[in-house]
Order: structure tokens, then sequence, then C-alpha cells
């Protein structure tokens, strides 16, 4: 048997023991050294065969064969399995993968990596792939055997720009994948504008803005005297969008000063500068009652006047009507009349008394002329 095996990751391997005695040896098949001995096999007899279908790193350690009989003195042979692989991440211990944090200045994060890599990995091959800068250091600690390691970087969290995925990677090849996401309180809102209504009431609206990685609601308080007293909890529709909140009646004439900030479970951000409000609600309220009231007052006396004229129109037609009557009346009687004569022209009795009259009486009378 040699003294020391070297394989590349998921080769095949078999050890063999041969211990010759009479009568059979007991035959052990030992791995580690020192109080971690581990018997992996044991029998009675010359041979003893082990079989590793697909080394792995964490089958490299030190062997020993050993052979022991009651009639002769026990006899031992240590050989060395060293099985190389690239850094990959060691499942036989916790790994953290997400790791919360606060933003600023000298504010960092310390992230570990636990790698199984035979040989131990060069650190100059190691590069993190980020959302900003490079971690500002990063070391390599030896594990409890020779194919155990511990990756651990320190990354700094300037502002919120830093947050997201990092990637470890050994010469070009992904190892392990962590993220960093933020813990902490969240940022003021801005661009808070504020609308004047009537009655003294006065809408604010504002932009939302960070919201330090946790669920935040905005905060309204009005100044009473010495103290400030909450008005408002609104809830928060997301990162850029537009909050709202409608608040009165306010007394005219009289400044309020308002102030509004957004919390999470962590803590409240600073205050948006004060917001002084001054409400002229009951002016306005009177002036838009003033011209609602000239408003109808007009349309009130335009319809007067369409009235007065429908009125007139209406009498002086009537009196038209009333003066027309009799000579309508006169007018017809003179229609009966002509139609009576015409009657009496054209009917029977009449076509008889055309012609007793005469042609004759006509004629004479021409003749006469």
């Amino acid at each position: 048997m040699t003294s020391d095996w070297e394989e590349k990751q998921h080769t095949p391997l078999q050890i063999s023991c041969y211990v010759d005695g009479n009568p059979p040896p007991k035959i052990r098949l030992i791995r580690g050294q020192g109080n971690s001995k581990i018997i992996f096999e044991e029998q009675v007899d010359k041979w003893l065969n082990y079989a590793i279908e697909s080394s792995q790193c964490y089958d490299s350690d030190n062997y020993i064969c050993a052979g022991s009989s009651s009639a002769f003195n026990s006899s031992t042979k240590m050989f060395k399995i060293n099985v190389l692989c690239k850094p990959r991440i060691d499942d036989s211990v916790y790994f953290k993968t997400i790791y919360g944090s606060k933003s600023g200045s000298n504010i960092t994060v310390k992230v570990t990596v636990p790698l199984v890599a035979n040989p131990a990995p060069e650190l100059s091959n190691f590069t993190w792939v980020s959302p900003e800068s490079q971690p500002n250091s990063t070391t390599i600690l030896q594990g409890d055997v020779i194919y155990k390691h511990c990756i651990e970087s320190t990354i700094e969290m300037y502002d919120r720009n830093h947050f997201g995925n990092y990637t470890l990677m050994y010469n070009g090849e992904t190892v392990a994948k962590i993220t960093i996401i933020p813990e902490d309180k969240p940022c003021p809102p801005v661009n808070v504008t504020v609308y004047y209504m009537t009655n003294g009431y006065i809408n604010l609206t504002w932009i939302s803005e960070f919201d330090g990685g946790l669920e935040q609601l905005f905060i309204l308080s009005l100044q009473e005297g010495a103290n400030w007293r909450v008005v408002a909890n609104i809830t928060d529709p997301g990162e850029g969008k537009l909050p709202h909140v409608e608040f009165g009646p306010l007394t005219p004439g009289e400044e309020h000063l308002f102030q509004l900030q957004s919390c999470n479970s962590i803590n409240c951000s600073s205050f948006f500068d004060d917001i002084r409000v001054t409400v002229k609600g009951d002016e306005f309220a009177k002036t838009s009652l003033s011209v609602v009231f000239v408003f109808c007052f007009s349309v009130f006396g335009l319809l007067l006047i369409m009235v007065g004229i429908f009125v007139c129109f209406k009498i002086t037609r009537g009196s038209f009507r009333q003066t027309g009557k009799p000579g309508d009346k006169n007018i017809d009687t003179k229609s009966h009349g002509m139609t009576q004569h015409y009657d009496d022209l054209h009917g029977t009795a009449r076509e008889v008394a055309y012609t007793a009259l005469g042609q004759s009486e006509m004629e004479t009378t021409y003749e006469d002329m």
C-alpha cells in the first residue's frame, strides 16, 4: 500500500488492508488521528476492503490499517487520502445568506462564507460582485481539517445604494451569494404641499421616500400651546407615490404649525420642515356665498323681465282680438248676402227667373240704348 493517495473529486476509491497471520488477525480501518479516530471497518481475515464510490473533499484525511492477534503484537500502517476539489459552500455548517443593516458613514457588515476546498484557495483569486464598491477587507481562515475554510469580508454601507445582492467568485466562477437588506429608520417625506379648501379645511400632499426596508406610516402633528397633538396616521402607498390627508376645520386668520414625519418599527425619521398654515376659510366662504347670491339674483331678475315681457305681449294680443271681432262679423254678413244673391241667380228657380226676365229685356234695353 502506498503511503499517500491524491485523487480528484468524484473519483471512485477502494481501500484494501492486508495483514498476514495465523490464526487470522483482526483487521480494522481507522480514520483520523488522536481523539478523532473512527473505526470504519472491522473483521477477522487477512483482507479488509472498503469502497468509496464517489470521493469528496470530506474524504480527505489520515487513515490507519491495523491488524492484531492474540498470539502476536499489533501491526499498523498509516496513509493519507487527499481528494482535490474546487471551492464550494460547506453544507455541513450553517451559512447565513441574508443580512440586515443600517446605512451611513462608519457602518459595516461582516459576512462569513464557509467553504470546502482542497488545496486551500488563494485569497487573490476571490472577488466580490456588489452593487457598489468592493468590500474593504477579505480574509481566509483555516478550519479544523485541511479542506475546511472560512471567508470573512467586511462591507461598508455608506448609503442605501449599497444594499442588494453580493456574489463571491473564485477565478470567475460563482461560489456563494448573499443579500444585504435595509433595516433602518425611514427617510422624511419630501415635497409637502398645502391646498386650502373651504370652511377652514386644508389638504396636505407629499412624496413618500425610502421606508428603511420596513413598513412605514406617516404621522401628522399639530402644535397646541407647548405640546404637539397627533391628528392623523396615514398608511404609506409606496416609495415615490403621493399620500395625502385632509384636516380641519382650523380657526381662520390664525397661524397653525404642523409637523410631518415617517415611522417604522425601528424608529421615526426627522421632521419635515415646520408646516405653517393660515387659513382664510370664512372669507372665502363669504365671497363664494356672495358670488352665488349675485348670480341667483341676476337669474331671478332676468326671469322677472322675461315674465313681464310675456304678460305685456299677452295683454296686447288680447286687446287686438277684441277690437277685430265686430269687423269680422260685418264681413261675414256681407259675404252671406253675396252668397245668397249668387244662389238666387244660379238655382233652378233662378234659371227660370233669368229666362223669364229676359234676355228679351236685356235685348230690349240694348236696343233702346
